[in-house]
């Protein structure tokens, strides 16, 4: 379905902690499941903090999403 996506990962280019060419590799194992890839300039590991608001929003966006399909645990 157009739209639906399963997944959101976001990083900071400048990241020292989770090198972003990890999330880009990440993004493109998950290219069927249509996930989106959100980088933030001028931020390394703490971008969540450096874009507090936009980054919250996009998160929340993500949770609020009714139409992703469950994910059942292995546990």
């Amino acid at each position: 379905m157009p739209g639906v996506y399963e997944g959101t990962i976001a990083n900071g280019p400048d990241d020292l902690l989770l090198p972003t060419k990890n999330s880009i590799v990440m993004h493109r194992k998950l290219e069927t499941a249509n996930a989106r890839l959100h980088l933030y300039t001028d931020s390394g590991h703490g971008f969540s903090y450096q874009y507090a608001a936009h980054f919250s929003q996009l998160f929340n966006a993500f949770l609020d999403d009714a139409s992703l399909t469950p994910v059942t645990s292995c546990l």
